[in-house]
């Protein structure tokens, strides 16, 4: 699932939104329910907090059940660049040769980002395959995975995969970009515009 949705009021509208969809908000990383994606200064570390590009994620991707949705509300809008793009992950899987696919369903990393572990988050850290065929959860982090030396064929397929199934967005002010973190991968390029503000909620 993938909504993208226009004139909403603030977190409030936020938040009556998702009430009618029935959607909770899922504590992130320190137990907030709301995070800023906006460049902050010394925040290098974090990069939603920088104005760098993104690569293709999956949100909280080392949470032992990571959020099945994420909402992205544009408070403050980019004049001309940062634009976020998606792509759905079983369509980009159907087209990697089968021992590629078996080894994204079978190969086991150790999910534990950096933001878990500076917020000391107790329920983060999970040793899981990039996709579990029984449940249907992505677990997905261009940034975190690259080190993996075992990982470097699959992500090497897997990016052009997401690239030629992707769609690509320029939020404006009052959109609301609601994405299902199992079956999405999503990203951003740079961001030249200081003034950019999103929120991020997790929901189930």
């Amino acid at each position: 699932m993938v909504d993208l949705l226009s004139g909403i009021e603030g977190i409030r509208g936020c938040l009556d939104l998702f009430g009618r969809l029935s959607l909770n908000l899922v504590p992130q990383y320190g137990g907030r329910l709301l995070h800023e994606v906006v460049a902050k200064p010394n925040t290098e570390g974090f990069l939603s907090q920088t104005s760098a590009a993104l690569g293709y994620h999956s949100d909280g991707h080392d949470y032992h059940v990571p959020p099945k949705y994420i909402a992205l509300y544009c408070e403050s809008a980019a004049e001309s660049d940062c634009e976020t793009f998606f792509s759905e992950f079983k369509p980009a899987l159907s087209l990697l040769a089968p021992g590629i696919a078996l080894r994204i369903a079978s190969e086991t990393f150790q999910f534990h980002s950096g933001a878990a572990l500076y917020w000391k988050t107790p329920h983060a850290g999970v040793l899981a395959p990039i996709y579990n065929e029984q449940t249907g959860v992505v677990r997905y982090s261009y940034e975190y995975l690259k080190p993996f030396s075992s990982a470097e064929e699959l992500l090497n397929e897997l990016e052009p995969a997401f690239a030629a199934a992707q769609t690509t967005v320029r939020l404006k002010r009052g959109d609301l970009l609601l994405l299902n973190n199992w079956e999405y991968v999503h990203g951003r390029h740079a961001n030249s515009n200081p003034g950019r503000k999103l929120l991020r909620f997790w929901l189930a």
